[in-house]
């Protein structure tokens, strides 16, 4: 993994979340849509910095990488990112995880988020492009969400590209009544263990598994 700075270039809110916009090292840094990276913050006393995932919300084929930060009450490293500033910079690390696309992709795709949850699959969508037909999208956010005019336009750009946001509470079990087989699917899962436990055991109920079953926690 490759140690770097990078500059805020840009700094969208959106509510209690934040998107940041930074400057991407131009050698030795290839990351796969879906791929992490961590923040590294200095903590007085200490020899090692704090360390803190987050998936990457950019495209690999994007100039700049996008992160998409919750302001997580008494958290460290949350509240030091949402006090920056576009010029600011900040120590990253990677890249790295397992929350890649599936190759060859499904006639079926169904992309699950909660919350910021929702940040790999911006990127993920920008690089299928018209191969986002296949997908469906179902997006539960206790407040705002996040990008929604960007994934609405793309149900009228790719036909058959489903997006539904809806309360945080509903999408268990929303997900899981649209969910009837595992033939021909692959189900992707990111969010707070509230939702992937219980909707990881619906589709290991199922049949699916490595080959088609992707799930990233944040807690």
């Amino acid at each position: 993994m490759l140690k770097f700075t990078s500059e805020i270039r840009e700094i969208v809110d959106h509510g209690e979340a934040r998107e940041l916009v930074l400057s991407r090292p131009e050698e030795g840094f290839a990351p796969q849509v879906g791929h992490c990276v961590s923040v590294l913050l200095p903590e007085e006393g200490k020899d090692h910095p704090r360390i803190r995932p987050y998936t990457l919300a950019s495209s690999p084929a994007e100039g700049d990488l996008r992160l998409l930060v919750d302001h997580v009450e008494g958290g460290k490293t949350s509240t030091w990112l949402h006090e920056r500033e576009v010029g600011d910079a900040v120590d990253l690390q990677g890249p790295f995880g397992h929350f890649t696309l599936l190759s060859p992709m499904a006639n079926r795709v169904i992309w699950v988020a909660e919350d910021s949850g929702i940040a790999p699959y911006r990127g993920m969508g920008l690089t299928l492009g018209s191969a986002l037909s296949q997908v469906t999208l179902f997006h539960g956010a206790e407040t705002k969400f996040v990008w929604q005019k960007l994934f609405e336009e793309w149900t009228k750009i790719y036909p058959g590209f489903q997006y539904h946001p809806m309360p945080a509470t509903n999408l268990v079990d929303r997900v899981s009544a649209e969910l009837t087989t595992a033939e021909d699917t692959q189900i992707y899962l990111c969010g707070l263990k509230r939702m992937t436990k219980p909707l990881r055991a619906h589709c290991k109920s199922l049949g699916f598994g490595r080959g088609n079953l992707r799930v990233e926690k944040f807690d």
